[in-house]
């Protein structure tokens, strides 16, 4: 398991290992470019390394976190379940004001374009600064739950990802 399964942009996989072992990993990363080159995916796997239990620079794909991680591999349930708690409204104000949030770990937040503008063929899949402003706001509040409190990195990166548009 690890950055080895990801097969291309072979530069990028070696600067974000680079950051992980040097432990000066900047506080957020977006990961931009066409549909399907993989940037979900990268995401994840940063996002497992960043926070893997075993390997400084690697992910195990074994240990607890590693696990949580990978169920944003698929999803789908993750994204049913967040639409259950915050209602499939497609009102504008509540898309702003709630943000759909994946979460299979607590120091991982997938942050999705609205799913409800997904099934209008005319709508682009977006983010807005309100969704983004929410997010920062319940970060905030949200407790660290892997290595960070206790280890010499002071903080862990904020990896939004995107699964709807990779």
């Amino acid at each position: 398991m690890g950055f080895q399964e990801f097969l291309g942009n072979e530069r990028i996989v070696t600067a974000l290992r680079g950051a992980l072992r040097s432990k000066r990993v900047p506080h957020a990363l977006l990961f931009t470019g066409a549909r399907g080159v993989g940037k979900f995916t990268l995401a994840r796997m940063f996002a497992q390394a960043a926070n893997c239990e075993r390997l400084p620079d690697d992910f195990c794909g074994e240990c607890a976190t590693c696990q949580r991680i990978s169920q944003l591999a698929d999803p789908q349930s993750l994204l049913e379940q967040g639409l259950a708690e915050r209602g499939e409204s497609a009102d504008a104000a509540t898309v702003e004001r709630m943000p759909l949030i994946l979460q299979s770990h607590p120091d991982v937040w997938a942050l999705v374009p609205d799913p409800v503008r997904l099934k209008s063929p005319v709508a682009r899949p977006m983010l807005r600064v309100g969704q983004l402003r929410a997010v920062q706001r319940a970060a905030y509040f949200q407790p660290w739950a892997g290595a960070a409190s206790s280890s010499s990195m002071a903080r862990r990166p904020c990896v939004g990802m995107s699964p709807t548009s990779s």
